[in-house]
């Protein structure tokens, strides 16, 4: 601020009542030095660009405000069913049916075997009769069994049936013996006809097989008793003959060396599916199933694998393995993709994954191993290993029983607090009212955030000097996306940024799609209405005077004769205080006033402006500046530049009476300080004299 001078002359000229000697005239002056001429107007709060923290509304109340964005995140692209462990099951191909064997008769047994020839000369003679005789042991062969090499029987039946085409009774009694004729099988079963068997008759017998190992080279034995023609006249005919048929039929055996017709046994298992999550039904975006085959069969087979719960388009997941005896394993992947999974049957929370393996022989005699005979037992199996990948849902409806969460994006950003004044700094002002609103969007299932906001305010030099931590959680829905946040504990420290994180839980039923996701926006909007606490806060500003030759010399010489401090304060501003001129030579002393010395012009309390009901200013409040200084100890004006700063203390508002220490501040608020400083001095018109002739 440029300095001038004002003079005033006081004109106390007069004539003396009768002459005295000569006198130089004296007389009084005036001058006047502009000390402070400041406004402080909170509007210069309001910066003009976008950075700034604080706005002003409509009605003029500052408003600290922020804005960040919560970037989208999914949360069914995240919801998962963890893998079990692989299962493996298998299945013995237990009863083996067998085609039945048939029939083998064997050779003729004739007349003359039987009697040895005894009556080969009487051929064609009738004979009065032929008396009873002892029937020597005579074995036959039968022929071999064509559709198998050997049977460990479980279930079956020998038929053997003596027919008798000759002239004479057999028995009582006929034994016939069938055995095998492989020493390394040792079949052998010895049957009694107890009935005689009459020219032209035939008996037959059951043997059960059950436990026996059948061979197919067999032969059969014949001995006994004859009653010859039992007393009755007969023809010889020595080429009559005995036949013994063995018929096998209704085999299910353990193991065989056979022609292996088709065989049909089932197999299942099941896999526990993860608690975490009780699926009702669900849309899977990835994953698959490997199952993979391994055949201890002798013969080809094919597996049919079911999993009913696995569906795609309304069909259960079906898929067909070709087991050959030259290649007995397959492992087949299966891709889930775009199937559904569920309990088919109930609708219920799926516990499981069932399966069903379906697996039908090939006949030994049509498979690809050329040899039509195959070696097979009932141990012979099939082993399934089912291994399941993490399935990842594009929709999922059922209950997440454990919680599942997401990570929220970190996001962080500035916010422009310098232009608050000095003063409001951290811990020295309390807010009435600053919450976060935090605006959700896109969830259409309730989730639950764990939100961390960090503030953090650093110095000069970017060294932290505060972080305060606020930790909320809170649970979204499609009903209620948004919520507040209580952030005075964070604006209180007057933040240069604030970083948001956290998580998001999902728990509970749920029916969601792999496109539900969160997003939103954090705001803060928090009026300028505080307390201001244990300190201060300060405004002002310092200004330079120059000191005008004569004033600096009237002060050398004494001629001073008072200083007033005059002017004019005009307060609409609803926060109390005392307004300071402070005065030195050293322009350096207000920033470091403990190494200069100051001079306190003025010390005055701001006046109080007039409140409406409703709390906002409705006369600012009007002092006048009149002090007088003490001119035997002001020795300021003897340089020829002074400092002075013109400062405004506001005071503490907690104790401030019916308003319980909360004020607001508009941009139309003000503090208007003008002072001067009016000098009288003595003027001596023969010193000056003497002065400019010297």
């Amino acid at each position: 601020m440029s300095a001038f001078l004002l003079v005033v002359l006081s004109m106390g000229c007069s004539l003396p009542s009768k002459p005295q000697s000569p006198e130089a005239p004296k007389w009084d002056a005036q001058f006047a030095v502009p000390l402070a001429d400041y406004t402080y107007e909170f509007s210069e709060l309001e910066e003009i660009d976008s950075d700034s923290a604080l706005f002003a509304d409509e009605d003029g109340l500052f408003h600290i405000t922020y804005k960040d964005t919560l970037d989208r995140f999914n949360v069914g692209t995240e919801l998962k069913l963890d893998p079990p462990a692989p299962k493996t099951f298998s299945q013995s191909i237990g009863d083996i049916s067998i085609d039945s064997p048939g029939s083998q008769e064997s050779p003729k047994i004739t007349f003359n075997e039987l009697t040895q020839g005894k009556f080969s000369a009487f051929q064609g003679v009738e004979l009065d009769s032929i008396p009873s005789f002892e029937l020597i042991k005579i074995e036959k062969d039968l022929p071999t069994f064509e559709d198998f090499e050997s049977a460990t029987v479980k279930e079956g039946t020998l038929e053997l049936t003596v027919r008798n085409n000759t002239i004479i009774y057999l028995g009582n009694p006929v034994k016939v013996t069938v055995e095998s004729r492989r020493r390394d099988i040792p079949f052998r079963q010895l049957i009694e006809f107890k009935d005689p068997i009459p020219p032209r008759g035939e008996q037959t017998k059951l043997i059960d097989l059950a436990g026996f190992t059948l061979s197919n080279q067999m032969r059969v034995a014949l001995e006994g008793n004859s009653l010859g023609s039992n007393g009755k006249p007969v023809v010889v005919d020595v080429n009559s003959y005995i036949t013994v048929e063995v018929s096998i039929s209704g085999l299910e055996v353990l193991q065989a060396r056979a022609k292996i017709p088709r065989q049909h046994f089932q197999m299942s298992g099941a896999s526990a599916l993860d608690e975490k999550i009780e699926v009702m039904e669900a849309a899977i975006r990835s994953g698959g199933i490997t199952i993979d085959l391994s055949s201890q069969l002798p013969v080809d087979a094919d597996v049919t694998v079911e999993v009913p719960a696995l569906t795609r388009q309304g069909k259960p997941l079906r898929k067909c393995f070709e087991l050959r005896t030259n290649r007995p394993r397959q492992l087949e992947y299966i891709d889930l993709s775009h199937y559904r999974i569920g309990n088919p049957k109930t609708g219920a929370a799926l516990d499981s994954l069932n399966y069903h393996l379906d697996v039908v022989t090939i006949d030994s005699r049509w498979d690809s191993d050329p040899d039509p005979f195959a070696t097979i037992s009932s141990d012979n199996f099939v082993v399934a290993t089912v291994s399941l990948d993490t399935l990842k849902f594009s929709h999922l409806k059922g209950n997440i029983v454990e919680k599942q969460d997401f990570e929220i994006p970190r996001t962080k950003q500035g916010i422009s607090l310098q232009d608050l004044p000095k003063g409001l700094e951290p811990d020295w002002i309390a807010f009435k009212e600053a919450n976060f609103l935090v605006k959700t969007k896109g969830v259409d299932t309730p989730v639950t955030l764990d939100l961390l906001i960090v503030g953090e305010r650093f110095d000069e030099d970017g060294v932290l000097e505060e972080r305060r931590e606020k930790r909320q959680t809170i649970t979204i829905s499609k009903q209620s996306p948004d919520f507040l946040i209580e952030a005075g504990e964070i604006i209180s420290i007057m933040p240069d940024s604030v970083e948001i994180s956290g998580t998001a839980t999902i728990q509970g039923e749920v029916d969601i799609t792999d496109e539900s996701y969160v997003e939103g926006t954090v705001e803060m909007d928090a009026p300028l209405i505080f307390r201001v606490k244990h300190s201060v806060m300060q405004v002002g500003e310092v200004s330079e005077q120059e000191i005008g030759k004569d004033i600096r010399e009237a002060f050398e010489n004494n001629d001073v004769k008072n200083i007033r401090l005059v002017g004019e304060i005009e307060n609409h501003n609803p926060l109390s205080g005392e307004v300071l001129i402070l005065a030195s030579a050293d322009s350096t002393a207000f920033s470091s006033p403990a190494l200069a010395e100051t001079d306190t012009l003025l010390s005055l309390r701001l006046p109080q402006p007039t409140f409406s009901a409703d709390g906002s200013i409705s006369e600012p409040g009007y002092g006048p500046i009149s002090v007088e200084l003490d001119t035997t100890e002001f020795d300021l004006f003897k340089n020829p530049v002074v400092y002075v700063k013109t400062q405004v203390i506001l005071n503490s508002t907690e104790t401030e009476q019916n308003r319980q220490g909360w004020v607001s501040l508009r941009k139309t608020d003000y503090i208007d300080v003008k002072a001067r400083a009016e000098i009288g001095l003595k003027v001596d018109l023969e010193r000056l004299t003497k002065e400019e002739s010297d």
